[in-house]
């Protein structure tokens, strides 16, 4: 005897609908957590520590001397300004040695970078910091990461401190007391935002200037952005990750990320050597 195949009732259908999308919702901050562990991964073994390479591959092949960079250039993120003098080109000089992807942060997302390949006459930014052969020009006791073995030295004016850095390469982190917060990654208590808008009408801007950012400031350093997890490239090939840094953490230390401009400014943080 032919028996037909007993059909789902619609509550039925409802039932198994509704389990499927409980069980996402349970399994999407894992999925998030994942995601986000995989860019920092890549971030951290891949780009920082790529860039961080290429500079001391280029000075292996230059007489230990590390990428020229000019005196007045502004943030160490600026890696080409066709208004330096003379103009310099980072990643023209670097071109040999990593590519221009390598320049952007996976947890700022893609950008296609096609049309910037040979342009020359626009400002490009990096989502990373570049610390070598670059110049804090504003102040006196410094020094800079020009060859294989030097040390980027800042002497603090208010507290007659000096300060030594190691670090080749980094991701972004700086801030503006009392007006904002940027950063190459995310902070764990999303006070943070994604930005990628349009920076001067002064110059074509690329979106490599994309950026985690918070403007206005209110409170105390800790309450404009939560903690975030950083990189840092040394000469010696390594990479240190430092998990949850706070503005002001105890395991950094400042120095002026706008080198020609007065103290305190706009300040990066940066483990001391």
């Amino acid at each position: 005897m032919l028996r037909l195949a007993r059909a789902f009732t619609l509550i039925e259908l409802l039932v198994v609908i509704t389990i499927i999308v409980v069980l996402l919702a349970l399994l999407a901050p894992a999925l998030d957590i994942a995601v986000y562990q995989a860019q920092l991964a890549t971030c951290g073994g891949a780009q920082v520590r790529g860039l961080g390479t290429a500079a001391t591959v280029y000075a292996s092949d230059h007489k230990r001397w590390y990428p020229h960079r000019t005196g007045h250039v502004g943030e160490p993120l600026l890696i080409r300004n066709p208004g330096a003098t003379p103009p310099y080109d980072l990643r023209q000089t670097l071109k040999d040695y990593v590519p221009l992807k390598m320049y952007l942060d996976p947890l700022l997302g893609s950008l296609d970078l096609s049309d910037e390949a040979n342009r020359e006459d626009t400002l490009l930014y990096a989502n990373y910091n570049f610390y070598f052969a670059w110049r804090i020009t504003n102040w006196s006791g410094h020094r800079f990461m020009n060859r294989v073995g030097d040390r980027l030295v800042f002497q603090e004016p208010f507290v007659n401190e000096t300060r030594i850095f190691n670090v080749l390469v980094s991701d972004r982190d700086a801030y503006l007391t009392g007006q904002w917060t940027m950063t190459s990654h995310p902070d764990h208590e999303d006070k943070l935002v994604k930005d990628t808008a349009q920076m001067s009408p002064s110059f074509t801007w690329t979106l490599s200037m994309s950026r985690w950012i918070r403007r206005g400031w209110t409170g105390t350093l800790r309450d404009n952005r939560g903690p975030i997890d950083n990189h840092y490239a040394h000469p010696d090939g390594s990479v240190k990750r430092l998990d949850s840094v706070m503005i002001g953490d105890s395991r950094v230390t400042t120095l002026p990320e706008q080198n020609n401009n007065s103290y305190p400014g706009n300040s990066a943080q940066l483990p001391p050597n």
